[in-house]
């Protein structure tokens, strides 16, 4: 995985951050806790210095329906209706 912040990272980073606000997290340990991560690592991934795993996408897909060509690439025509308007509401 990237280490340093590259304009992917950093992308995926801003819709991490948007999924958040969406789902109603104002903080990154709140959030964090709740999917299961250390808020450290979770911070890195949204502040675009990391790129979030596969593994933890599906842990994210799983519990709040958003898709991982969503979270990677911006990809919207997949997102459940009521889910894509929550993301256009916080981002």
């Amino acid at each position: 995985m990237p280490k340093k912040s590259n304009a992917m990272t950093e992308q995926v980073g801003r819709r991490l951050k948007t999924l958040r606000v969406a789902m109603g997290y104002a903080t990154i340990r709140a959030f964090a806790a709740d999917v299961g991560v250390n808020e450290d690592r979770y911070d890195k991934w949204e502040k675009g210095k990391a790129l979030i795993p596969p593994e933890v996408v599906e842990d994210l897909k799983r519990s709040f329906g958003v898709t991982s060509d969503w979270i990677y690439f911006g990809e919207e025509s997949a997102l459940p209706r009521t889910l894509y308007a929550d993301l256009r509401k916080a981002g």
